[in-house]
């Protein structure tokens, strides 16, 4: 309970940092990204490093790449909104996974990371979608306003994942949420391979609770990708 308590006070002020910064203006969010990205090269990676030098190899693509494309993303005003997704559901996915695994944990994910469960990537998933579902309604995506009083009921619920009568949305729901599980399972146990060269069971002690910055950070620079490459289609969905 204490340990839930500390990473959720961490959490708050993170978060906390990271809103008034991407509301403050791009500027500020991309240097806080630029600052974020120093710390990890020059605090948590060379400690990851110190045992295999040919890690530093990986620096172009994890992390210097995946920063780079968030501020490539905070800095064109057509898809700067989808960075709010990117953490909503990177965030979500890894508060799902840690709360299932944490009670219900039984079977390993990976010796990679001994703590990590199905169970838990089961509740991240479980999670993350409920989380899509209440984004897609917010948006009128899946609108009740598209009922009709004089249709059958089963006419009514196709209605809610319909959009331009063509496009399932329900089903769109599904793919963004397997693919989002998938890059955010991928980036922890990349990042705890990574830690596992080192013999470290954190990158740093900078968030109290949850680790060091790419601890917090591994799934978002997973997906970034993603999201980046994918901008115009997520934004058609999403804003």
């Amino acid at each position: 309970m204490i340990n839930f308590l500390t990473r959720l006070r961490t959490a708050l002020i993170y978060g906390a940092l990271l809103v008034s910064s991407f509301y403050l203006g791009p500027i500020y969010f991309s240097g806080l990204v630029v600052i974020g990205l120093s710390y990890i090269l020059i605090c948590e990676f060379s400690k990851i490093t110190k045992n295999n030098s040919l890690l530093w190899l990986l620096v172009p693509i994890y992390p210097v790449l995946p920063a780079i494309l968030i501020i490539l993303l905070n800095q064109d005003l057509n898809y700067r909104n989808l960075l709010i997704y990117l953490f909503i559901f990177t965030s979500i996915f890894d508060t799902g996974a840690y709360l299932v695994g944490r009670k219900f944990g039984k079977y390993k994910l990976s010796p990679l990371s001994p703590q990590k469960t199905w169970e838990g990537v089961f509740g991240g998933v479980l999670l993350t979608l409920l989380t899509l579902v209440y984004c897609f309604i917010r948006s009128s995506a899946l609108s009740f306003n598209n009922f009709n009083n004089s249709s059958s009921t089963i006419e009514n619920l196709a209605n809610l994942f319909i959009v331009n009568s063509t496009v399932t949305n329900f089903g769109w729901l599904l793919i963004l949420t397997i693919i989002i599980s998938f890059l955010c399972v991928t980036g922890d146990l990349f990042e705890s391979w990574l830690k596992r060269q080192a013999g470290l069971k954190d990158s740093s002690n900078l968030l109290p609770g949850h680790g060091g910055l790419l601890d917090r950070l591994d799934t978002v620079f997973f997906c970034v990708y993603f999201f980046y490459i994918f901008r115009t289609q997520l934004a058609k969905l999403l804003l």
